[in-house]
């Protein structure tokens, strides 16, 4: 799914639950766990800069909310950890990842964030590797 599309839904599910309206939540979770609507939208947010991240971890912030899926936290979760370290915020950014790992500690985007904040990774490093690699390369997919 093309990131415009993916961000597009995402802000309409908050919308939805901002209303009262929690029936889409796990969807997008569910959307989050494939990479091709993962890695494009991730790309897009944190250094192409197409997909404006900050609107984007505010929605998801809503949707991270109610979602309760498993998987889905933890693909939400790790989105967020990352946006968060990419902006600077590692509070936030550790906050999501522990959330991430709680909800499904297989997930290796949450991993790759984590050791990024704990070793200490500055976040210009992100941009490097972005222009070298896919992220379906670095989580070995």
């Amino acid at each position: 799914m093309k990131p415009a599309t993916m961000h597009a839904k995402i802000t309409t599910v908050a919308k939805e639950i901002t209303n009262g309206d929690r029936s889409h939540a796990n969807t997008i979770g569910r959307l989050l766990t494939n990479q091709y609507n993962r890695e494009p939208l991730l790309r897009a947010a944190t250094y192409d800069h197409t997909v404006d991240l900050h609107d984007l971890l505010g929605d998801l912030e809503v949707i991270a909310v109610v979602a309760d899926e498993p998987q889905g936290l933890a693909a939400i979760g790790s989105v967020l950890a990352l946006g968060h370290w990419v902006s600077g915020r590692n509070d936030r950014a550790m906050i999501h990842a522990e959330r991430a790992r709680a909800a499904d500690g297989t997930n290796v985007l949450t991993q790759l964030v984590m050791s990024a904040i704990i070793t200490g990774l500055p976040t210009s490093a992100w941009a490097e590797v972005m222009t070298e690699h896919s992220m379906k390369q670095l989580m070995g997919n």
